[in-house]
């Protein structure tokens, strides 16, 4: 049991539990570095012999995670920095229950970071606990930033011009390898979720707008979905390229340059533009991707795929202080001024309609919640009903547990993903009470059950409604899990009276 032949080569795995056997660091692409940087990944190379899948792969070349963002992230989910970094990072690893015979649902998670950093290796993306509900589960390396989302066909011609889409192509090559290898480790290529939170949210969405990935995947779930879950379009993606090489050095008549650059170069220039907030993302260019995933959505593009989505409630909780930290001057009017230049002049009005329906809340965490609906909560509720109103059928959530961190954070971004994987104990140093494990047993069941099943319930077996309008039923996750009907409406009527 411990070898299974793929299409590449036989690979041997190791068992991590009495029930569980992990293949690590499986290549599903080839060398992405070199001359093959900036275009889409050749086919994986074949091996001969028995390759050991033993360790995590590489994971791809981006900016390092500092300051108090990087310190929640480090205790939230216990991943940074990258074990390995390489160019050469399509890899991804297997979870089984067992890897001979059987046909069980696949779950293939796409990692957070925004599309510019972190990697599957994090100890919160293990797997074992949730193949040991008899699913497979699958994470995925795959390029970032500057590497996997530079534009660059208007300056090198045809062969970059899915430059600015690498990344997310990769990920299509990666569920190519499920379809024809996932059946060796014991899942069914025919009933394939995908998954991702934050960044790997967007990557979801994404996906559902792009043609090549059609009959992939059967179901999709996108948790707290990154900013709108759009992609850059061609003229902001020029001007991102226009930037990238001008931190660079390098002239646009010589762009031919930057693919032959040292990596880390690259690497330091991505930082220097934001990181995260760089603007490095899948372009929406016409082809690769043919338009935003919330228009391909709302012309029925993936109006076959059951849709799981949801948000956490507190989400900005972390990052609405630290957008503010460098202003000078008080915190409130630093935190009004952005709500204000992202929102525009209905954040005044709103902000008053959700303190008459937030009583209990001070003004800073209402802050945190007119920002929180307004980059996650509601972009979410519209990719839905988009799905809904094009015959597709949709399950919401929303989790309301609330970190153990610092009493100031709430329901925190993030704090979802170790209960949805079974993973509790990923942040039992910080201080999770003896809640974790039921409320892990509750999530990590919703999701294997959707996976399963277009009828599904949570771990406890609460019936898990389809999202409909207007009654828009949403499964609350917290201590006791609830289903509640239009939760939180004042709030999303304030956004659209107001609007």
């Amino acid at each position: 049991m411990d070898v299974v032949v793929t299409t590449a080569g036989s690979v041997r795995g190791r068992a991590v539990t009495d029930r569980v056997w992990a293949f690590l660091g499986i290549p599903y692409g080839g060398p992405t570095g070199g001359g093959n940087r900036f275009r889409p990944a050749p086919p994986v190379e074949p091996w001969s012999g028995v390759r050991d899948a033993l360790e995590y792969g590489p994971s791809c070349p981006q900016p390092v995670n500092e300051g108090p963002e990087a310190e929640m992230a480090l205790a939230m989910f216990g991943g940074i920095p990258e074990p390995t970094i390489s160019e050469d990072c399509l890899v991804l690893n297997v979870w089984t229950p067992d890897a001979e015979g059987g046909k069980r649902p696949v779950i293939v998670y796409f990692h957070g970071g925004g599309h510019a950093i972190g990697s599957a290796s994090w100890p919160v993306y293990d797997g074992a606990a949730l193949a040991a509900r008899d699913v497979v589960v699958v994470t995925v390396n795959h390029r970032l930033g500057i590497l996997g989302y530079l534009s660059l066909g208007h300056l090198l011609g045809e062969e970059y011009s899915a430059s600015g889409a690498c990344g997310i192509l990769d990920l299509v090559d990666a569920l190519t390898w499920v379809r024809d290898n996932i059946a060796a480790f014991g899942g069914d290529p025919e009933n394939v979720t995908i998954a991702g939170e934050s960044g790997g949210g967007s990557k979801v969405a994404t996906l559902m707008a792009m043609p090549s990935a059609d009959g992939l995947y059967r179901r999709a779930v996108i948790m707290s979905g990154w900013f709108g879950l759009e992609g850059a379009t061609p003229d902001q993606a020029k001007a991102v390229t226009e930037r990238a090489l001008d931190l660079l050095d390098i002239a646009p008549e010589h762009a031919d340059r930057v693919v032959g650059l040292p990596a880390d170069q690259l690497v330091a220039a991505s930082a220097t533009m934001g990181g995260i907030a760089s603007g490095l993302y899948p372009v929406v260019d016409g082809s690769v991707i043919p338009v935003q995933p919330l228009e391909a959505v709302r012309a029925g593009a993936a109006r076959d795929v059951p849709l799981m989505i949801g948000s956490v409630r507190d989400e900005y909780s972390m990052f609405l202080p630290l957008m503010t930290m460098a202003t000078t001057g008080p915190k409130d009017e630093a935190e009004l001024a952005y709500l204000q230049a992202v929102f525009g002049d209905v954040v005044p009005g709103v902000l008053q309609s959700y303190g008459r329906s937030r009583p209990d809340l001070d003004p800073a965490r209402l802050r945190v919640a007119v920002a929180t609906d307004g980059h996650v909560r509601r972009p979410a509720i519209a990719f839905a009903e988009a799905q809904v109103a094009a015959g597709g059928e949709v399950r919401m959530y929303r989790f309301d547990f609330e970190s153990p961190l610092d009493p100031s954070l709430g329901a925190a971004h993030g704090l979802d993903v170790p209960f949805f994987f079974d993973n509790p104990d990923t942040a039992s140093a910080t201080g999770f009470g003896s809640e974790r494990a039921p409320l892990a047993d509750e999530m990590a069941g919703a999701w294997v059950n959707f996976a399963r099943s277009d009828s599904p319930t949570t771990g406890s077996g609460l019936p898990w409604p389809a999202y409909t309008v207007p009654e828009r039923a949403t499964v609350i996750f917290d201590i006791t899990t609830v289903v509640e009907r239009d939760p939180a409406s004042a709030e999303r009527l304030a956004w659209d009276s107001l609007g």
